[in-house]
């Protein structure tokens, strides 16, 4: 009996934490302090790591600073004000508006989570006249083995200053011989006169996604093997059993179901300067090599969408050879209209409870 009654006062009392007002103030103070600190700490180190430090962590921990993390706040917002609205909303028709709202600052949330966990962002780059029906992710990247009958992928992220044991346990399940030695975010191989092949670690940029990854490979006889972004995408391995892999080092891919070809770029400038005012690319898609291709144009302010997918205007730049080339940035969200079915009911709520209001009292004034 005293069991019981235990827990329904702790039942209560978690009750009416949840549906606390001052709950609701801790959220709304921690969002804007979050807010604050992430935009400062995004000034030096970046998007990617502001993101990964504030908005994508439970807790915050940098140096002395101790926080809670984006996404624990946005939990504790979405069960302060679900419990509300089972717990403590007084329901009535004169406060149907108001139902209406919180539903959409629910739904808001919701697909905030989804997008969090569901949504891809990635680049497709294409030079004048190429196509392609993949894109590459920003940040992860892996290392493609090839050998007979076997295709395999090992996960490398650049997230962390350490290579994540998942990695090299992976490697060492299809490749027992290889160990990865070094691990560099950003770095490169270099051929020297004396010293041989080095491989050498660069600054990380602040834009996490010019990091180019760099590994040093060993196997058991202590001879290395050399992957970057540049002249070393590639080995070719002999393991002693005399099965042959070969190794590419590019980021993670991902398959989109249109196939997308670059036709001709454009850049506009600002008068008398080298500053871009905007870019546009002319593209052609198709969903199949027997499709019949149609034209569309991407520019900074006009995307091109397709089912799940949007792809927007990204960037511009002339390679080596001094061709032009378009970088579009890919965005796949099922969930891209929640945001808008939620903001749209929010706002019929709240014109709903205004009319409702309005009506009530031209009634009660007609009755004076």
């Amino acid at each position: 009996m005293r069991t019981e009654k235990n827990f329904s006062h702790s039942l209560e009392a978690l009750i009416k934490a949840l549906t606390s007002f001052k709950l609701t103030l801790f959220v709304l103070a921690s969002l804007a302090l979050l807010t604050f600190f992430g935009t400062i700490y995004q000034a030096e180190h970046g998007l990617y790591m502001a993101q990964k430090v504030f908005f994508d962590s439970l807790i915050v921990k940098d140096g002395f600073l101790i926080l809670p993390g984006v996404r624990l706040i946005m939990w504790l917002a979405f069960l302060n004000l679900s419990a509300f609205m089972i717990f403590k909303f007084k329901y009535s028709w004169k406060k149907f508006g108001l139902i209406i709202s919180h539903l959409g600052l629910i739904l808001l949330l919701v697909g905030g989570f989804y997008n969090l966990h569901f949504s891809k962002e990635s680049l497709m780059t294409l030079r004048e006249g190429e196509q392609s029906s993949s894109s590459q992710d920003y940040y992860k990247w892996e290392i493609k083995i090839l050998g007979k009958d076997l295709i395999a992928s090992v996960p490398i992220d650049i997230s962390s200053a350490k290579l994540k044991p998942q990695s090299q346990e992976k490697l060492s399940e299809i490749i027992p011989e290889l160990k990865i030695t070094q691990f560099m975010r950003n770095g490169r191989v270099f051929e020297t006169p004396f010293a041989g092949t080095i491989a050498k670690s660069l600054p990380l940029a602040k834009e996490y996604e010019q990091n180019q990854v760099t590994l040093v490979l060993e196997n058991k006889s202590g001879e290395n093997f050399y992957l970057d972004a540049f002249d070393h995408r590639f080995f070719n391995f002999t393991d002693s059993e005399q099965k042959n892999f070969k190794l590419i080092l590019r980021r993670k891919s991902y398959d989109i179901p249109l196939i997308i070809g670059l036709e001709n770029v454009e850049r506009e400038l600002h008068p008398n300067t080298q500053i871009a005012k905007s870019y546009a690319s002319t593209v052609f898609v198709k969903t199949s090599i027997s499709d019949i291709a149609r034209k569309a144009e991407i520019s900074m302010n006009k995307p091109f969408r397709y089912k799940d997918y949007t792809f927007f205007q990204s960037g511009y730049g002339i390679d080596e050879d001094g061709q032009e080339f378009s970088s579009l940035a890919v965005v796949k969200n099922a969930g891209r209209l929640l945001p808008y079915i939620a903001s749209l009911l929010t706002t019929l709520g709240l014109l709903l409870h205004s009319l409702i209001h309005l009506i009530d009292f031209i009634k009660r004034k007609s009755q004076a």
